[in-house]
This record gives structure tokens, sequence and C-alpha cells, in this order.
């Protein structure tokens, strides 16, 4: 009853299509390619977990904060913006930088060992990375390089 899904493109691509086609594992595991922009959050919305097994190239952890604000619990490996990202729910994060790691992560999700939040992923998304949380944040930071409390009057 799983499907992985993979988007995007690269260097990669042909030889993943190779490895899943020798492994015969075409009935589980589907190339998407490259997945429009406006299109992409209907793919995170009918997904159950976002997936981000990258060790290289991490991008801020955002592809994980639009995964979340779809709704969508993210698994990501143990450095850079995904796992700052999901700092607070370390059952969300691989126990090392290594593919056995991040697979038995993915194992432990499709088993049921790994709880959810408390509060919906997307509500999690939108409080800590919206834009208004953010100006928020930025605001404070300003404020208490020029010495000022943006709390006091």
């Amino acid at each position: 009853d799983v499907e992985f899904l993979i988007g995007g493109t690269g260097e990669m691509q042909e030889e993943l299509q190779h490895r899943i086609e020798a492994d015969g594992l075409t009935e589980l595991v589907s190339l998407l390619g490259f997945i429009p922009e406006d299109r992409l959050p209907a793919y995170y919305q009918a997904a159950d977990a976002f997936l981000m097994p990258t060790r290289d190239l991490e991008c801020f952890g955002l592809p994980v904060i639009e995964a979340m604000a779809c709704g969508c619990l993210p698994l990501v490996m143990p450095d850079g913006g995904p796992a700052e990202v999901c700092r607070d729910y370390p059952q969300w994060i691989a126990m090392e930088n290594s593919s056995g790691a991040f697979t038995d992560l993915v194992r432990r999700y499709l088993s049921g060992e790994i709880p959810g939040p408390d509060q919906p992923v997307a509500e999690l998304a939108r409080t800590r990375y919206s834009e208004r949380a953010v100006r928020c944040s930025i605001l404070r930071l300003v404020e208490s390089v020029a010495g000022r409390d943006s709390r006091a009057g």
C-alpha cells in the first residue's frame, strides 16, 4: 500500500530509472520529472509524507516548509536547513547522515512508530514560517541590533 513518487530532474534521473527497472520496483516507484510550481501543492497535499533524503542540496529547508504548509509531514536528513526546520520534532530527522539511517526513518514512519505533531503540520508552518511570522522575527532582530525593544512602547 505504498507508492513513492520522485519529483525533479537532474544528473541522477537516468541512473535512478535504471535502478528502479533493474530492481523490479516500477509498481512502487515513479519518477515524475519536473513538476511545475502551480501543480506542486497538489502533490504535497496528496502525500502522506515528504521525504528529503538529500545530503548535498538542501535549499535552506524551503521544500520542507512548502510541504508542511500543504499539510505533509517531512522526513529529513540530520544536516542543514531541513533539519533546522524540523528541530522541534527530532522523530522526523534521521539519526545520522547515511542512507541506512534514512531508510530506517522511513520504515519507522510506515510502521506507525513516528508520531505526528500536537497540531496540524500546516499550522506549524503557518505559525513559524508565514510572511507574518518571519516579518515579526526580522523586526525584532533589527530592533535588537539598533538597541530598541520592539515590545516596549
